[in-house]
């Protein structure tokens, strides 16, 4: 259950967005040494970084899916609905949180280049 979870969430934490060089897994390496919570990076450890809320959902719909129940009527006692169609949910631990942004900053102060996923950016 979580691990497969847990391997698809490292991946994308560990995927920068990269100008100037040919691939994203040079900038990586370089990172590497530089990388202030190694914990964000550890797929082993993806767990930790998981809100409780999040992880109980995750066996819940693991039991939905054994007992055959549909998953969307699971998911709904799980999510709150903000706006008609936006929903949230407590994905990471407020400690999770922190870590994040304090290691984008970090990487920021690194000199390695970064370009900005959201091309909405741009208007």
């Amino acid at each position: 259950m979580a691990k497969a979870t847990s391997r698809r969430l490292a991946t994308l934490a560990m995927l920068p967005f990269v100008r100037g060089y040919s691939t994203a897994t040079q900038v990586a390496e370089k990172y590497t040494p530089l990388r202030k919570h190694a914990t964000l990076f550890s797929p082993a450890r993806v767990d930790e970084l998981l809100h409780p809320e999040f992880l109980a959902m995750l066996q819940s719909l693991d039991a939905a899916d054994l007992m055959g129940t549909d998953p969307a009527a699971v998911i709904k006692g799980w999510v709150t609905e903000e706006a008609a169609e936006i929903y949230s949910f407590p994905l990471l631990t407020e400690k999770a949180c922190d870590m994040l942004c304090d290691e984008v900053e970090h990487f920021q102060t690194t000199g390695l280049p970064a370009r900005r996923p959201n091309s909405m950016n741009n208007y």
